[in-house]
C-alpha cells in the first residue's frame, strides 16, 4: 500500500444567493460519497462550517475534512469527484498537509 499522508482541507462554499439551494439539493450525494470513502479509511473526519456558533439555525457555509492521499494532486482528485464541487457548491478550497500526533 502507498504511503498515505494526511490532509486537512477547507473547502469554502460560494457567497452567491443560491449557493445554499445548490448546497441542500447536492448534500444527499455528498454524504453518501462521504460515509463510502470513510469506510475506505480515505476520509478521516468531516463536517460543515457554519457562520454561527450561537445561532441553532445557522447557515452551513464550507466544509472542514481530513483526508488521507498519497499527495495533494489525490486530494484534488477526491475534491473533485465530489457532488458539492460538480454542483458548484463549494468555490475555493486550502489544503493543508499534517502530521497527526499519536495521543493513544
Amino acid at each position: 500500500m502507498a504511503n498515505l499522508q494526511h490532509y486537512v482541507v477547507i473547502a469554502k462554499d460560494h457567497t452567491d444567493a443560491e449557493a445554499p439551494q445548490r448546497r441542500q439539493a447536492a448534500r444527499a450525494n455528498h454524504l453518501a460519497n462521504a460515509r463510502q470513502l470513510k469506510a475506505a479509511g480515505t476520509v478521516v473526519w468531516a463536517g460543515a462550517m457554519v457562520d454561527s456558533d450561537t445561532d441553532p439555525n445557522a447557515t452551513m457555509v464550507g466544509s472542514t475534512l481530513v483526508v488521507r492521499a498519497e499527495n495533494e494532486a489525490q486530494v484534488r482528485e477526491i475534491l473533485a469527484a465530489d457532488a458539492y464541487t460538480k454542483s458548484n457548491v463549494w468555490g475555493s478550497f486550502e489544503i493543508y498537509p499534517i502530521k497527526p500526533a499519536a495521543l493513544d
